[in-house]
């Protein structure tokens, strides 16, 4: 479906229909924007007793990762969090152990890394557990990628992420992770299957409503009238880009939900308690050591903070 000639089609002027599709770079501002009134959220729902009210960044050297702790740090004040430090690192970096020590010796009740390399996260996260604390551990994205469990094995137990365009459990979602997994014989990712997957279809179906692909105007024009639900939730371009489900737009069908997860166990859990989780979840503190995710997702129903021996 995608052309490879020379001509100028609508993914090549886009560079990617996902990106396009996705909430793309501003996706970035939710991601930081979106953190401390995640964590309010657990506390309100008893699910989690922080120790104080201090987060400790860990950022990336990319603009990705400074623009997602920035937005952190500048919405964390009016949530009533206060930032305990920031300690940058480098791609690819060798020793992650002072990065990892200086947010333990920080004391706050949550660390949030805004790395987003899947290879770099399990490195880190290895790290961490040999050098733990009790502190709720959040790292941007990485872990959507299967290879980061691969990768961090036991040690991913218990940790948070999220992303802002990510494949729900409910019905749909619950189709295409079963066909991709029939196709290809493991299971798709958390993020960018789905967005991939709605992308390719959304101009499809565009294509087929104006009847020619080559003509970019119309096609332009027909993608951001249509208004599409995806596995990844709801798309409507009218912004050049998919929208931020609540952020954007309070009406679920026209947005992408911004998703946490929690990795337990050989399972992702959704803890978003909402219409992308079947159930709604419970939050587990360093779940058991049972071994790595494989790429499941795993809803189970929510609870009191199950605390566990981890990382003792």
């Amino acid at each position: 479906m995608f052309r490879t000639s020379a001509q100028r089609s609508p993914i090549r002027r886009r560079r990617s229909a996902g990106s396009a599709t996705s909430t793309g770079s501003r996706g970035n501002i939710y991601y930081g924007l979106g953190y401390p009134p995640f964590l309010n959220d657990l506390k309100a729902e008893g699910t989690w007793k922080p120790a104080n009210g201090k987060i400790y960044i860990v950022e990336g050297d990319s603009v990705y990762s400074q623009t997602i702790s920035k937005k952190c740090q500048e919405a964390a004040p009016g949530a009533g969090w206060q930032i305990a430090g920031v300690t940058k690192v480098t791609t690819g970096q060798a020793d992650w152990a002072p990065s990892v020590k200086a947010a333990v010796d920080s004391g706050a009740a949550a660390i949030m890394n805004t790395h987003y390399a899947p290879d770099d996260l399990a490195k880190w996260t290895k790290a961490f557990a040999a050098n733990p604390s009790k502190a709720l551990v959040y790292l941007q994205y990485g872990p959507s990628i299967p290879a980061y469990a691969q990768l961090a094995g036991a040690a991913a137990n218990g940790i948070i992420w999220a992303t802002v365009t990510g494949v729900y459990d409910d019905a749909v979602g619950k189709i295409f992770r079963d066909a991709y997994q029939a196709k290809f014989g493991k299971p798709a990712g958390f993020s960018n299957s789905g967005s991939g997957y709605d992308a390719v279809n959304m101009l499809a179906k565009v294509w087929g409503q104006v009847g020619d692909g080559q003509n970019f105007e119309a096609v332009k024009a027909g993608m951001r009238n249509l208004i599409h639900r995806g596995v990844n939730g709801g798309y409507w371009l009218n912004k050049n880009a998919g929208l931020a489900y609540p952020v954007e737009t309070p009406d679920a069908g026209l947005g992408q939900a911004h998703l946490f997860f929690q990795i337990q166990g050989t399972g992702n859990t959704i803890l978003n308690t909402t219409v992308y989780s079947a159930t709604g979840a419970g939050l587990r503190q360093r779940a058991g050591r049972s071994g790595p995710a494989r790429g499941r997702l795993v809803v189970r129903r929510r609870g009191s903070i199950k605390n566990s021996p981890a990382y003792a």
